[in-house]
C-alpha cells in the first residue's frame, strides 16, 4: 500500500510538473493534470498489484492504456493536439522511468 501512495505522489509531483514547464500553468489546468493522475496511477497499480507485474509486455500495454486515457482526458480538458500527445507520453516515460528507480 505505501508503494501505491508513493508511485501516485511520484506521478502527480513529476507529471503535473512537466506539463507546467510546457505552459499548462493555470490553477484549473495544473488541478486537471493533478487530479487525471491521481485517478489513473491508483487504478493502474490497483489492478497490476494483485497480479504481480506478470511481464514486461504487461506493464508497457498498461502504460500504453494509462497514456491513452490520460491523453483522452486532457484532449477533452485542453484541446486535442499533438503536443498535448507528446507532452502525455513523455511525462509518463518520465514518471515511469522515475519509478522503476525505486
Amino acid at each position: 500500500m505505501m508503494f501505491l501512495m508513493l508511485f501516485c505522489l511520484i506521478a502527480v509531483i513529476l507529471e503535473t510538473a512537466f506539463f507546467w514547464m510546457f505552459g499548462y500553468d493555470s490553477r484549473d489546468e495544473k488541478t486537471v493534470v493533478a487530479c487525471t493522475n491521481v485517478l489513473t496511477t491508483l487504478a493502474m497499480n490497483l489492478v497490476m498489484i494483485p497480479n504481480g507485474y506478470r511481464s514486461i509486455p504487461t506493464i508497457v500495454m498498461a502504460e500504453v492504456i494509462l497514456i491513452a486515457v490520460e491523453f483522452g482526458i486532457y484532449a477533452i480538458a485542453f484541446g486535442r493536439s499533438r503536443k498535448l500527445l507528446l507532452l502525455t507520453i513523455a511525462a509518463n516515460a518520465i514518471s515511469f522511468g522515475f519509478e522503476l528507480l525505486i
